[in-house]
């Protein structure tokens, strides 16, 4: 297993969930569009899981986003803005406030910590499907001797011990 940096695992070649599931949810044509297209599939949600996994999982890293407060995202100004922060993930604030609720949550938490306490993150797995030669990889939140961790965001920040 390796430990590197998110954008060289994503650069990396082989199938993972994200691509493959569109399998599953759909059909193998979306799957094929899917990996053929040069559409960036990536949403606010998305970036949301991102900065929840870092806040948790990598809390000694540095943000690497930005703060639209300019409202929707629309218009002259906002298609300026998201020119000249190119590379960059650009949140609103009520979105970075819920993505650190969501962080806070999950540290606050019993037994999602006694889970996490001691874990390695982010290990990054190659292999090949032997029926289909598929290269495939994935990338582990958290594990821990016979546990693997999934770190989700979500819609409510209520925790239950």
């Amino acid at each position: 297993m390796l430990t590197i940096p998110f954008n060289e695992y994503a650069a990396m070649e082989g199938a993972n969930w994200s691509k493959v599931k569109h399998i599953w949810q759909k059909s193998p044509l979306h799957y094929k569009a899917h990996i053929e297209s040069e559409e960036d599939d990536d949403t606010v949600g998305r970036a949301m899981g991102r900065e929840v996994h870092r806040l948790v999982l990598e809390p000694d890293t540095e943000p690497d986003y930005v703060i639209w407060e300019g409202g929707d995202r629309r218009g002259k100004e906002w298609n300026e803005f998201k020119a000249a922060k190119e590379g960059k993930t650009i949140f609103k604030p009520n979105e970075v406030s819920a993505a650190y609720k969501q962080a806070q949550a999950i540290v606050n938490h019993k037994t999602a910590m006694s889970y996490l306490r001691g874990a390695t993150f982010e290990q990054t797995l190659q292999w090949i499907n032997g029926p289909t030669g598929l290269k495939c990889k994935g990338r582990t939140d958290a594990q821990k001797p016979g546990i693997l961790i999934d770190l989700k965001g979500c819609g409510s920040i209520v925790a239950r011990d």
